[in-house]
């Protein structure tokens, strides 16, 4: 059911809505909300297993008034690690401000953050899609601003580790970040993995081959859209399980908000063979 929210904000401060539904560890679950000077300014969830601050596989809002003057920050936690959707329960968020959606989400590892408000730093200001493809083999990075519709990003080769989903939420790729085993491993700011190629499909077209490597992971893998190199991110939105397999597939499109674009980069370890629910 739709919730409504009343406004009890003064004069021209506006109304910041969190909708929060736990998974079944809700106690593992926090968030802040700050400026970008690092002060928080509201925060919410933790506890313990015996007392929670919110319950288990419940939904909870949360109201706050704020300044329509500054850029904020919104980060939820999940000190686990597994975020709150899908393996333990079908956690969820939305952050709206002055009724207008700005974020939602459930499927991330340690945190995610979104930034709304007033002046917040540029994105598209900071792209720099004429950079040349990298000497290293790395994690995929790919960003597409705008509305792309759907977008795949897929291995050829089945790895031998099946090891789950990595990824760094970090503009500095180490070993530390990207939980690197299996496949992977952090060399400088690059992450490497085993792979054959990657490839990227827009919309059920592919438009063509993202890079190669050889079997020492010697050259690079880039996301070449039209003679375009784009080192930036990609979000996968959803993973499910299978007889064993982990699949993931990208449900909607690729926008751009916010400094962090919404999005992380994701180092993979596993052979995604399924693009499509």
């Amino acid at each position: 059911n739709d919730l409504c929210v009343l406004s009890l904000c003064n004069g021209d401060n506006k109304t910041m809505v969190l909708e929060l539904t736990t998974d079944t560890y809700s106690y593992e679950t926090t968030w802040t909300l700050g400026g970008l000077d690092g002060n928080v300014i509201l925060s919410g969830g933790g506890g313990n297993k015996d007392v929670p601050r919110y319950a288990e596989n419940s939904t909870n809002i949360e109201v706050g008034c704020l300044p329509p003057n500054q850029c904020y920050k919104f980060t939820i936690f999940d000190d686990y690690g597994d975020g709150i959707c899908c393996l333990e329960g079908i956690g969820s968020y939305e952050i709206s401000w002055d009724d207008e959606l700005i974020h939602s989400g459930g499927l991330f590892y340690y945190d995610e953050s979104t930034y709304f408000g007033y002046a917040c730093p540029s994105l598209i200001s900071s792209l720099s899609p004429t950079l040349s493809p990298p000497s290293s083999n790395v994690c995929v990075d790919l960003d597409i601003p705008g509305n792309w519709g759907t977008v795949d990003v897929y291995t050829c080769d089945t790895f031998e580790n099946h090891g789950g989903t990595e990824y760094c939420a970090n503009s500095v790729i180490d070993d530390a970040c990207c939980f690197c085993g299996g496949g992977i491993s952090a060399q400088g700011n690059v992450c490497y993995f085993d792979c054959e190629y990657l490839t990227l499909d827009h919309n059920g077209t592919q438009l063509g081959q993202v890079g190669n490597c050889g079997s020492n992971c010697t050259s690079g893998i880039v996301a070449d859209i039209n003679g375009v190199v784009h080192p930036e991110l990609f979000l996968w939105q959803q993973l499910y399980f299978e007889n064993g397999e982990q699949y993931g597939y990208h449900t909607g499109p690729l926008n751009v908000q916010g400094i962090n674009k919404n999005m992380f980069n994701r180092c993979y370890n596993e052979c995604f063979v399924n693009n499509s629910p």
